[in-house]
This record gives C-alpha cells, sequence and structure tokens, in this order.
C-alpha cells in the first residue's frame, strides 16, 4: 500500500504529543493574528479568515518538530537535546515559510503575525515538553508490558527497557511459564498464583510479550485468548521487539520469516510512482544545489590537486554492479595499496574540506545523477563495495536479501545507526535495512526524507 506505515510508527505518548503541540502551534499563530488586528474583526470572523493560514503555520511546524526527531523516543528523552532541537525546528519553520512568502508573495502579511506567534510557540512547545517528559515513565502515559517468559529473549527485553530505544514501556514484570534457570532479574519474576486474566487485571496490563524459547505445552493458551478478548494486544517476541526497536532481529529470524510476515510488498504502480518521484526531486534538487555544488568542486581543487568526483564501484538492485559519483573528500592515494579499506572515525585519509562536506552531507550530492540514471534512489540501504558485501554475505545470512530494492542516498539506517566501519556494524545495518524492505511505502519514504534534515543538522553518523 501506498501510505502503508510500520506498525505504531509513532509510540503512542508521541501521537498524544503531537496533537498536542498541533493545538499549541495553533493557538500560537491565532494569537499573533489577534495581536495584529486585535478588535478590529470580529474573534469568529478571525478564527474564520485565518483558518487555512493557522492549518500552513501548523503543519509546517509540525513538520519541522518532526523532521528533527522530536517525536522518536530516542531523541526525546533528555530535555537539554529537546531545548536544541525545538530552538532548531522553529529555526527550520521560519526559514520554510519565508521561502513560502517569497513564493506566494500575498501571505507576506504574515510577516508580523510570526513575529509574536513564534516565540509563543517556543514557549508553548517547551512547557508541554517537560510535562510530557515528567509524566512520561509514569502510570498516565506508560505502556504496561507483561512479558511470559524469563530467558534470553526475556532479558533483551528487560535491556531495551532501560534503554534509550525504549520510551512510555514500562515492565510490570516477567511471568515464569518455563521453568528453567531465569535470565531476568528474580526480583521481577512472577510466580504463577494466578490466572493470567486476573493479573492482567491487577496490574492494569495493557500488551502481553510472548518471549518463551519453546512455545509448545507452555502457553496457557485460554487465558491468553481471555486476555486478547478483554482487549490486552498480545505480541510475539519477533514482532514486539522490531515494533519497539525499528530494526529486525537477526537472531531469531528464521526463512519462514521472510514467507509469513506482513509486508515485503511493492508492485509495478508503487515502484513506478516511486521512479517518477525519484526523477522530479532529483531534477529539482539538481538545478536548486547547482550553486552549492559548484562552490564545492572548487574548495576541493583549491585545496589538493587530483579528480573533483570520486568514482568507485557499488552493489546495487539484485546484486548487480554500478559506478557509484560522490565528491572527492580524501586524499588521492588513500587506498594506494589497493586493497579496500572501511572509513573510520577521525579518519586521517580525509581532508579538510573533505570533513566538512561529510558532517553535512555535501559529498553525496552528485549521486542525483545515480538517481537519474536509474541505479539508485532517495531512499533505500545504501550501496557497499563488492569487497564488503562479500565479507558480509559471508558473515550474516540474508545479506543479499537488501538488494531486493535500489540503493538510496538516504534510508532508514542512516536516520537510526552512525556510520559502519566494521562487519559488525554490517550486522546492524542490515537489521534497520531489512525493517525498511518489509515496511517499505511511499509514505515512509516520505517521513524518512524529513528527517534526513535531522541527520545533516545534527550529524552524529558522518566519517
Amino acid at each position: 500500500m501506498f501510505l502503508r506505515l510500520p506498525q505504531n510508527y509513532f509510540a503512542r505518548p508521541f501521537a498524544f504529543l503531537l496533537i498536542g503541540e498541533a493545538f499549541v502551534l495553533s493557538a500560537a499563530f491565532y494569537l499573533g493574528a489577534f495581536s495584529q488586528w486585535g478588535l478590529a474583526v470580529e474573534f469568529h470572523d478571525l478564527i474564520r479568515n485565518h483558518f487555512w493560514d493557522a492549518g500552513i503555520y501548523t503543519l509546517t511546524g509540525v513538520g519541522s518538530l518532526f523532521a528533527m526527531g522530536l517525536y522518536h523516543g530516542r531523541y526525546s528523552t533528555r530535555f537539554f537535546d529537546v531545548f536544541i532541537r525545538a530552538i532548531l525546528s522553529l529555526g527550520l519553520t521560519f526559514v520554510l515559510l519565508s521561502v513560502l512568502f517569497y513564493v506566494w508573495p500575498s501571505l507576506a502579511v504574515w510577516r508580523r503575525t510570526l513575529f509574536i506567534a513564534l516565540p509563543v510557540s517556543l514557549m508553548g512547545v517547551f512547557l508541554l515538553r517537560y510535562l510530557f517528559l515528567r509524566l512520561i515513565d509514569t502510570d498516565l502515559i506508560a505502556r504496561r508490558v507483561l512479558v511470559l517468559g524469563t530467558g534470553a529473549h526475556a532479558a533483551e527485553i528487560e535491556e531495551l527497557e532501560g534503554s534509550s530505544e525504549s520510551c512510555g514501556m514500562k515492565c510490570v514484570g516477567f511471568l515464569d511459564v518455563e521453568g528453567t534457570a531465569p535470565r531476568v532479574s528474580n526480583a521481577r519474576i512472577i510466580s504463577k498464583s494466578e490466572s493470567l486474566p486476573a493479573l492482567c487485571y491487577d496490574r492494569q496490563v495493557n500488551e502481553i510479550v510472548i518471549a518463551v524459547q519453546e512455545r509448545r505445552g507452555m502457553l496457557p493458551v485460554d487465558d491468553l485468548l481471555d486476555c486478547k478478548l478483554s482487549g490486552v494486544a498480545i505480541y510475539d517476541f519477533m514482532t514486539f521487539m522490531e515494533r519497539e526497536t525499528g530494526r529486525c532481529d537477526l537472531s531469531g529470524l528464521r526463512p519462514s520469516w521472510f514467507i509469513f510476515a506482513e509486508g515485503f510488498s511493492g508492485g509495478a504502480v508503487q515502484h513506478a510512482v516511486k521512479r517518477g518521484l525519484d526523477v522530479v526531486l532529483s531534477l529539482f534538487l539538481l538545478i536548486v544545489s547547482l550553486p552549492l555544488m559548484g562552490a564545492t568542486a572548487l574548495a576541493i581543487r583549491i585545496e589538493s590537486s587530483g579528480p573533483v568526483f570520486y568514482r568507485q564501484e557499488r552493489i546495487g538492485l539484485k546484486g548487480e554492479s554500478f559506478t557509484i559519483i560522490k565528491f572527492r573528500s580524501m586524499a588521492v592515494d588513500a587506498e594506494s595499496e589497493g586493497v579496500a579499506v572501511w572509513a573510520a572515525r577521525n579518519d586521517p585519509r580525509i581532508t579538510v574540506v573533505g570533513r566538512v562536506i561529510r558532517k553535512l552531507r555535501i559529498d553525496e550530492l552528485p549521486q542525483i545523477l545515480n538517481v537519474l540514471q536509474g541505479d539508485m534512489s532517495f531512499v533505500g540501504p545504501r550501496p557497499e563495495r563488492p569487497e564488503f558485501v562479500e565479507q558480509l554475505t559471508e558473515a550474516f545470512p540474508y545479506y543479499s536479501e537488501r538488494h531486493r530494492v535500489k540503493p538510496g542516498i538516504t534510508g532508514w539506517a542512516q536516520l537510526h545507526y552512525v556510520y559502519s566501519d566494521s562487519i559488525q556494524g554490517g550486522l546492524t545495518k542490515l537489521q534497520y535495512d531489512l525493517y525498511y524492505i518489509r515496511h517499505y511505502s511511499l509514505l515512509l519514504d516520505l517521513f524518512i526524507v524529513m528527517q534526513t534534515v535531522r541527520v545533516i543538522l545534527w550529524p552524529t553518523g558522518s566519517r
């Protein structure tokens, strides 16, 4: 489906937060409009006359907050990070609306309104986020989860609960149904002293996760059915972890998963639409970025002799090779020995200009030509070199599955994981890539492109 999103793409607390912040932004705009026109118009006329204006302002503001990752648990649980990201978000809102004023001059009347609406919006977002962070782990918002099992899978959930990837999840305990040596904290183990429905009622459980290693004969099927019919959501371990972390756990992956798991859909129409959008967006960005690309080429040529562009063989759709084009960011003799080397943190082979354009992802701009040629898409798994693909395919099963879609300039893995500089890093990227391939849709692509702004303005994963 074109508009399909991964299950629970927004964690429930952040869905409520988005609605609250949309209300704050809309109210701030109307406050700015009221301060401008005052009692010159009736209040209901003010609401009606500026309904679409307020809608555009609110949509732009929420979109900017989303682009900076402020509806993702990993980036929204520390107030200092929220503070900086919120300022950047509303700055981005101002830039986008300024461009809109230029393209659509009749909206320039907003300018005076924005001088009040933006500061008020910022204060409102700060207040709402402060209250949200105080409530996120309380019973008022948190999702209360009961885990069936005490083994290795249960231990992974316990570890997840204490990590930055978990947001609004609270484990009420681990029900011992396996009878094996526990791998979780003994203090959190619940004995089978009462029925499962009664336990869920007493502890106000919202979700049950089946995390046993072997299900046969161990699960209270009738009780689980009662819980399901009573409104308690039930997930298996793989589905739960995939939803919470945004990646596919390879430790328990089997070939049957690819057969029976939902997703992995596309179809000729969807691929044709995506190709059309790639071409249109490529032509637009090529025109808009020409001055920046020209300045970058000049800076590279001034700093050092050698080619401005760097061409390298990569593996793309169906395992076929193609030549990728990037701005050269390393010394000309970076691989003088002819051996492929992973890029490392603070790599000495990177030039001064190269370090800047890598941080800002400017070195990726020439790949627009690869998109126009049809070798790449804007969104997809990053293409790897043949040497690394061979190593990764030998090390990890299912690695070749990432070649079932076109590689991209940006992707799901780039939003969630730092630059891969090792075989183990390739495993983590593969988990994110499989998640993207399973849940692929045009709407998910749009969300990834929007959040790429965060990767550029908050460059934690560049090398």
